[in-house]
């Protein structure tokens, strides 16, 4: 599941938008430290 999370939020983050509510979908955890 992680796998696939960071795959989605990546594709966010490409896309150069970075919505809250994505971080409050996988529990409030900041994973966009790992990108």
């Amino acid at each position: 599941m992680d796998t696939i999370i960071g795959i989605v939020i990546t594709a966010r983050v490409h896309q150069g938008r970075w919505p809250e509510k994505i971080m409050a979908d996988i529990g409030g955890k900041p994973m966009i430290e790992q990108v």
